[in-house]
């Protein structure tokens, strides 16, 4: 597993927010055109297009990924907002005291 930064960084299509990072799943590349990935905000499952920036996965590239993958992704990716959430609120009742 790889995480690290993207270098274009593109807005999710669905709820607008920068996604600047990356965690690739099965293999230790950067995501390229035609990669499938998941907004770790809203969950909407996405396809890098050939200038990088992001699209909505059609059905057919869901299909293709196969349900247990993308359900496994979104999981993965509620997680890490998750995590993300909690350091916020830690950093946050740090900075109130």
């Amino acid at each position: 597993m790889r995480t690290g930064q993207l270098e274009v960084q593109p807005h999710c299509p669905t709820c607008k927010k920068l996604l600047d990072g990356f965690t690739a799943i099965d293999h230790d590349k950067k995501p390229k055109a035609g990669d499938v990935t998941i907004c770790a905000y809203c969950n909407e499952v996405l396809q890098f297009t050939d200038d990088m920036s992001l699209k909505l996965a059609s059905p057919g590239v869901i299909e293709e990924c196969g349900l247990l993958e993308i359900s496994r992704g979104q999981r993965q990716a509620r997680e890490f907002k998750e995590r993300v959430d909690m350091r916020r609120m830690i950093k946050e009742s740090i900075g109130s005291t």
